[in-house]
Formats: structure tokens, sequence, C-alpha cells
């Protein structure tokens, strides 16, 4: 799409080419698939990595999928058209558990160029000179990329996703304190997790209670 603008005196006209970002793309699709429910997205900005912002969606089918090369299967369906930076799979953990996996958007937002000009003045231009110095004015001319990362995370299912999701922006948003259980479950759920999942026996209850 093209925005044109300009006077009527034709003294300056303004081509403006827009465009839909890889964010917008990914959550677009997303949030047309009916079989997945979506958890929530923590924005980070300058969080670190180089990174002006990182995006992470938490997700997961709203059927509970608990055998990891299922769950990987789940995950590579998810986006369709949109070339992934990196993908991490779904592993078996401890034997029995899951470490879970993600994919990768990445993308440009922009650049940023400094300019440095530094004026030399000669009082004696023979001896600087001699040392290599240039007198008079010179420019730097610096570049940084600004960069988003985006994470596609899906999780086994509503319950797990949840947790991690309302942990994670609370502590963003500085409302819950540290803990330990959660923030492994950001990674990981052992065998003895999983296996109470599984039998629908409520593993997270007893921590649930701290993201209300």
């Amino acid at each position: 799409m093209t925005n044109v603008s300009g006077s009527e005196w034709g003294s300056r006209s303004e081509i403006v080419e827009s465009r839909r970002s890889v964010l917008d793309q990914v959550k677009e699709q997303l949030s047309k698939r009916k079989d997945i429910y979506v958890a929530g997205e923590i924005t980070l900005s300058n969080a670190g990595g180089g990174w002006t912002e990182t995006v992470s969606i938490v997700v997961a089918p709203k059927k509970p999928i608990y055998d990891f090369k299922k769950l990987n299967a789940f995950m590579d369906g998810l986006i369709t058209g949109i070339k992934t930076s990196a993908r991490d799979n779904a592993t078996d953990y401890m034997g029995g558990g899951i470490h879970f996996g993600m994919l990768y958007f990445d993308e440009k937002l922009g650049a940023s160029e400094s300019e440095v000009i530094t004026k030399i003045i000669a009082y004696e231009p023979e001896a600087l000179l001699r040392a290599g110095i240039k007198i008079g004015e010179s420019r730097k001319i610096g570049q940084n990329r600004l960069e988003r990362r985006t994470w596609v995370r899906p999780y086994p299912d509503v319950e797990v996703a949840k947790l991690v999701a309302d942990y994670e922006m609370g502590l963003k948003e500085g409302t819950i304190e540290y803990n330990d259980t959660l923030n492994h479950l950001h990674n990981w759920i052992n065998p003895e997790q999983m296996r109470l999942l599984k039998a629908n026996k409520k593993p997270f209850s007893n921590i649930s209670g701290l993201l209300k």
C-alpha cells in the first residue's frame, strides 16, 4: 500500500511506503485459529541481546498435547508463509517431561545514525600534520540497527500457558515476585508434573493463587 501526499503548488510531494510488520502478520494468523488459546503477549523494550524490542506470544492448543513430538507438529503448523529466523524443538525432559520449544521471527524496525563533527584549529599546522592530525572539519557517521524479535511459545495446555503468561506479565509490571516453580515452568515441565497434568490433578494449584 502506498500513501501519497503533496501540496497543490507542486513544491513537494512525499511517498511513504507502509508495510505490515512480521509481528502483525504472526498475530493475525494466530487470531484466526479456533483451536489455539493465546494466553498473553509480553513486550519488553531494550531488554538486552541487542534487541530494540522483544515480544513473547504464549499459546496453547485448546485440546491438550502432552507428547513433545506432537507438540512440535502443533508448533510447526502455527504460522504459515512467514520464514522463521530460528526454531527450538520441544524435547523430552528427564524421561517423561517436556522441555518447551519456540519459533523465532526477527525483523528490522529501522536504523539510527549518529554523526560526530570535530573541528580542529591549527596554531602550528606543520606540527599537527607531522602527527597525522587532519586540520579542519571531519565527520564520523555510525549506524545502529533497530530490530525486534518475536517468539511464539507453545505450551501443552491452556492452564500451563496461562500460568506462564500471567507470571511473566506480573514480573514485567512489578505486581508479583520471583517464584522458582513458575520460573522453571517457562522452560519445562518435569515428569511428575506431567503425570499429574495427564491425570487432571492440577499440579500448579498451590501457586496459581499468586497470580490473582
